[in-house]
């Protein structure tokens, strides 16, 4: 979203000390036009469970600390730009590290559904590199998010993390992206199912997957920013969302944005969890891969697993119960 606004996050590797953890993991916000930094405060720090602070100036208030702040600009009122579909079908179908994973854990008929659902590409950027499609509710290509990820199904985060966007890489200039939720296009496929929301791309994969009577959407970050422009994307629908181990409270502040029927915000991995699994900041389709899968039945954590059938194992996990 921040490609529509004069005022966005400084672009490379570039880092400063965070004004709240005052690690060295913060990006600033500059002026597009002119390229100068805004006040030191505008910014956000790349630990986002650890941390989470995030000041943007088009925002009223901010992630961290709660403080206010005055709107300092006004967004861009051109169109939203696209990508054409020419540009997706050539990476459809193709292998990537992220697919191979996938067929090493689950059944390949359900993979290779999972996969055309989802429209997943494949992306020379990298060698087995992934591309995640942003296709909207009116089957607009918003744009792609490239990431690698090891065979392990781990993102490749050393010696940098390896994400960049399909727009960039085309060199679009002056490219108005407004971000929708990866699996957004299958809402008007599945008109009558539960949405449920988490944060990673693989993990609304992985979930469709594991439990197919939801439709699974991502928003591809902690901070929800699709909330801010969905009014009437969840009218008439129940929605649950599903936020990674440490950050609950925020994604249960963001659930007041929610227009919907009704919505839920899944807690059951926040009380279950070991001080461990919080440190490694896990997410559902951590417990999913782990699901009926080398269980020690003496353990806690496999009696809260084992005997239970993918449906029971959702309902524990966002104890739901929707009129």
């Amino acid at each position: 979203m921040a490609e529509a606004f004069i005022y966005q996050l400084e672009k490379g590797s570039k880092k400063h000390h965070c004004p709240h953890c005052n690690k060295r993991r913060y990006v600033r916000y500059k002026d597009s036009q002119t390229n100068e930094y805004l006040e030191y405060k505008f910014g956000r720090c790349d630990r986002e469970v650890n941390c989470g602070y995030h000041l943007n100036p088009y925002q009223e208030t901010a992630f961290a600390e709660g403080h206010r702040l005055v709107t300092t600009g006004k967004p861009s009122n051109r169109a939203i730009d696209t990508i054409d579909w020419k540009r997706v079908v050539p990476t459809l179908n193709r292998k990537n590290n992220l697919t191979e994973f996938l067929y090493s854990r689950f059944d390949k008929q359900l993979v290779n559904e999972a996969l055309e659902l989802y429209m997943i590409g494949a992306s020379k950027k990298w060698s087995g590199a992934t591309v995640f499609w942003q296709v909207d509710h009116g089957s607009k290509v918003r744009t792609g998010k490239i990431m690698l990820y090891e065979s392990t199904g781990k993102r490749v985060k050393e010696p940098h993390n390896h994400i960049c966007w399909v727009h960039s890489e085309l060199h679009l200039q002056n490219f108005n992206l407004k971000q929708c939720f990866f699996g957004e296009h299958l809402l008007q496929k599945f008109p009558d199912k539960v949405v449920a929301i988490v944060e990673s791309e693989k993990t609304a994969i992985i979930a469709s997957i594991q439990f197919p009577d939801f439709v699974w959407l991502a928003s591809g970050s902690k901070t929800l920013h699709q909330l801010n422009s969905s009014s009437g994307l969840f009218s008439d629908r129940h929605v649950v969302l599903f936020p990674d181990l440490g950050a609950f409270d925020g994604w249960n502040h963001k659930a007041t944005l929610v227009h919907a029927r009704s919505v839920r915000v899944a807690d059951t991995l926040e009380k279950h969890a070991s001080a461990s699994e919080r440190q490694q900041g896990l997410d559902l389709a951590d417990y999913i891969l782990d699901l009926n899968t080398n269980l020690d039945p003496t353990t806690p954590e496999s009696n809260f697993w084992l005997g239970m059938n993918p449906s029971e194992v959702l309902h524990a996990l966002g104890e739901i119960h929707f009129p």
